[in-house]
């Protein structure tokens, strides 16, 4: 379920913390959209290859080094995705709100683009259980755990040093105002600049 940072941020800023799960697309009151609207098209380079989102959806460009025996080789690998059933695009005032899940998997995972008056497009994602807590409209119905090998699933938080947190899902939709107090540095993975470069603020 990493597919969306990845294809979205290029890099997993969040990888080595848990993982938020939804039982349902977010957020509440968001309208789908069957395209991806003009303002967030554009195409983003990097010294690896190159991010472009259209109206069907997102191509990442790898350029990938291969070791030969003569040397080593560049190779071009594409990523394509398009939105479908499983890549959803929801509008929710000016946020843009990508839901991702697994070819007709339970569980879905988001992300958000907001176009700033300077024509920065931002990207924001939130791997913190605790930012989703406080939400009226969403239920934590499963915080899965691990202690060595062992796996543990609770029904809640658990305090425990001991246990590491590998993921938590929520059950329901949660308002725009929840979205937006997501809006902070810590979770701004991206920056896509007019310039055509990508920006990754937190490193």
């Amino acid at each position: 379920m990493k597919t969306l940072i990845s294809l979205l941020a290029l890099s997993m800023l969040m990888a080595s913390c848990a993982h938020v799960y939804f039982t349902d697309v977010q957020p509440r009151k968001g309208q789908r959209l069957m395209e991806i609207p003009t303002e967030l098209h554009g195409t983003w380079h990097t010294l690896k290859g190159s991010t472009e989102i259209h109206a069907k959806g997102i191509t990442i460009l790898e350029m990938i080094e291969d070791s030969t025996e003569t040397g080593t080789e560049i190779r071009e690998e594409y990523k394509y995705m398009n939105l479908s059933e499983d890549f959803q695009l929801y509008q929710s005032k000016d946020l843009y709100v990508f839901n991702l899940r697994e070819s007709r998997a339970k569980y879905w995972e988001f992300g958000m683009l907001q176009k700033k008056d300077n024509g920065d497009i931002n990207y924001y994602t939130c791997n913190d259980p605790n930012s989703y807590l406080f939400e009226k409209n969403l239920k934590l119905i499963e915080a899965k755990y691990t202690d060595g090998e062992e796996e543990k699933t609770f029904s809640k938080m658990q305090n425990n040093s001991e246990l590491t947190l590998e993921h938590v899902v929520f059950k329901g939709k949660m308002d725009h105002n929840t979205l937006v107090k997501l809006l902070v540095q810590e979770n701004l993975m991206n920056i896509y600049k007019k310039d055509g470069t990508i920006e990754n603020p937190n490193y």
